[in-house]
């Protein structure tokens, strides 16, 4: 009768390692995450954090777990639905506040509905948006961001990847000939060759990367979150671009550039201007 039963459950004592399995790994991906992660139910009790959010929030496991969530994850009745993303505010039990973006996704655990809210401090972005405001971050003639722009919006993004542990590239892009296009076309074809670059670039990186004219003749584009060895292939597509412009565009010139490229590694940090140095040595080396 004991083997009877026993084979009999099987089924079920494997349906039950199997849900473990995957509860374990969950709560195992949570704990890693770098983000802030909390775990509320449908009374928006909190039921679990990760490291990351005690670090963020400035509070113990023990003291927050079973108390209510100060913000709104759900929709409430009848359906509570995920709210999935909000600019929020949070205030920290050292009642600091701070700015997040919070994204909420539903999981379910043993049949329970969770709510998995994930939240990014975007403090400091917000304020240098706001700076952004009374500041001339970008440049009037091309629509790219100018140099201050750059060291602003650079800062956050090292910052934010030494946090996160996602590296990227900088890119230094000279276009050569433009004081020969100067010369012999006059100032309105050079003007033109600038604008054309920088349509140029729009074109070939993402929206979400940074792009920048800094001088004369010279840009610079942050491409954010790119793997290491990305180079070529970043490389390569500018220069396609760049190929193709000059195939089948009539026009008295070719737009000619030079490329130099740097990585930074969140494992070995260092400032804008330091990895904008180094990309600049590379473009030199490349001419």
């Amino acid at each position: 009768m004991d083997e009877l039963l026993k084979q009999k459950n099987k089924p079920l004592d494997k349906a039950l390692s199997s849900l473990r399995e995957r509860e374990r790994y969950f709560r195992q991906i949570v704990q890693h995450m770098t983000d802030a992660m909390i775990v509320v139910d449908m009374n928006n009790i909190v039921r679990s954090v990760n490291p990351a959010a005690e670090k963020l929030l400035k509070i113990k496991e023990d003291d927050i777990v079973g108390q209510k969530f100060s913000l709104k994850v759900h929709s409430g009745k009848p359906g509570y639905h995920p709210i999935p993303f909000q600019t929020v505010k949070v205030r920290t039990a050292d009642q600091r506040e701070l700015i997040a973006e919070m994204r909420v996704t539903e999981v379910r655990l043993k049949g329970e509905r969770f709510f998995m809210a994930n939240l990014r401090d975007i403090t400091e972005l917000a304020q240098l948006r706001e700076e952004k405001q009374n500041l001339p971050l970008i440049d009037e003639f091309t629509g790219l961001y100018n140099r201050r722009g750059l060291l602003t919006i650079a800062h956050y993004q090292l910052k934010t990847a030494e946090q996160t542990k996602r590296g990227m590239w900088m890119i230094d892009v000279e276009l050569d000939n433009l004081d020969r296009i100067r010369k012999v076309l006059g100032e309105d074809a050079g003007g033109r060759a600038i604008l054309e670059s920088a349509d140029l670039l729009r074109n070939t990186f993402r929206a979400s990367d940074v792009i920048a004219y800094i001088d004369d003749n010279e840009f610079a584009v942050i491409a954010i979150g790119a793997l290491k060895d990305s180079a070529d292939s970043l490389k390569n597509r500018l220069l396609q671009r760049i190929k193709e412009r000059n195939s089948r565009k009539k026009s008295k010139y070719k737009l000619s550039f030079s490329i130099g490229m740097a990585y930074f590694d969140p494992d070995k940090p260092c400032n804008v201007d330091e990895l904008l140095a180094r990309a600049r040595s590379d473009t030199l080396m490349n001419e």
